[in-house]
């Protein structure tokens, strides 16, 4: 053998040794997600003021969820007032009490970009009373709702108060994983995550086909450590292939219920998935195009090949697949790596 391949073979050696310590001395696989007040909570850019819900309150979920930054993407494209009126209108649920003036769509909108900009002042007290002017008018109006439910839990500290305003934004979107995580978090914050499970529950028996509450209810009955109940939700969340998140949950579960076949099996799905989204042009807008969540994917399979003592099997993968992305600098995979080992203690 020459000298270079030896070389090549003890550094690559070295690397995975690292990963294997680090593994073992935290008892978990090497990227395990955060339990259900953190991993299914969006996050902030390091940079957010956490002010107003629409622009900074939930971006900071990116870092905590890597594969998940698309579905987040989708998730905060909120629905004009407009078409927030019509869809109240369609089902028959739009503005109720006669005796209260109405508001049409572009004054709602308005006055929500008021609210929101008087937050970023810090004005909370104002927005609060253009909020509830919107809400009188349109108790349906689903972006006042959060953004109430937003300002009680982050600006005043009142995470009771802010659930009973994100408990009826849900109820109008049962399908809005941003409020569904905020939920998740506040339940658990006031030591009601029981009657939270209970009430996302509930809502599943309503809408048995989403996906989204499954995923709320499988992070939760996972973060109690309930993992074969958490399974079926947790499977159905994922059904469709089309959400990293979901689909790296679902292979984190297998993989602590020792199916060693299929958490393998899923978590090649979450770089089947990646790689799609990477040559349609997903991640148009991401200046790493879609780099770092790619190799986020490919480090999950390698910790478990490790977990599963395939230790050349890992090597392989780090050598002719995750090597490659960064030009054949593993530096930038180590410090990945950290982070990764970083957020999985929060």
């Amino acid at each position: 053998m020459s000298e270079q391949k030896q070389s090549i073979n003890s550094f690559f050696g070295s690397f995975l040794l690292l990963i294997f310590s680090l593994l073992t001395s935290f008892s978990i696989l090497l990227i395990y997600r955060p339990d259900t007040s953190g991993s299914f909570k969006p996050q902030a850019s390091p940079d957010s003021k956490k002010k107003s819900y629409n622009s900074q309150h939930v971006a900071s979920d990116e870092s905590m969820k890597h594969l998940s930054q698309g579905d987040f993407a989708a998730e905060s494209r909120w629905p004009s007032s407009k078409q927030q009126a019509q869809q109240n209108s369609q089902s028959g649920q739009g503005t109720q009490q006669a005796a209260i003036p109405s508001l049409d769509p572009s004054e709602i909108e308005s006055m929500l970009a008021e609210a929101m900009s008087l937050v970023d002042q810090g004005n909370h007290e104002s927005a609060v009373r253009i909020l509830e002017k919107i809400l009188k008018a349109d108790p349906r109006n689903e972006m006042a709702l959060i953004e109430m439910g937003m300002i009680h839990l982050i600006d005043l500290k009142a995470p009771q108060s802010a659930l009973s305003y994100l408990k009826s934004a849900l109820s109008v979107n049962p399908s809005n994983k941003v409020v569904l995580s905020e939920l998740v978090g506040i339940y658990d914050e006031i030591g009601q995550a029981g009657a939270g499970l209970s009430y996302l529950q509930q809502l599943y028996d309503e809408n048995p086909d989403n996906s989204s509450l499954a995923a709320g209810i499988g992070q939760v009955l996972a973060g109690q450590d309930r993992l074969q109940e958490a399974l079926p939700f947790l499977e159905k969340s994922a059904e469709d292939g089309q959400s990293g998140a979901a689909l790296t949950d679902l292979a984190d579960a297998y993989s602590q219920t020792g199916n060693k076949e299929k958490s393998l099996e899923t978590y090649q799905k979450v770089i089947d998935l990646e790689l799609e989204r990477i040559e349609s042009g997903y991640y148009t807008n991401d200046p790493n195009g879609g780099k770092e969540n790619l190799a986020m994917a490919y480090m999950d399979k390698v910790g478990e090949l490790i977990h599963q003592n395939k230790q050349s099997e890992a090597e392989d993968l780090v050598e002719n697949k995750v090597k490659n992305l960064y030009g054949g600098d593993l530096r930038d995979v180590a410090k990945l790596f950290e982070r990764s080992r970083s957020l999985s203690r929060r």
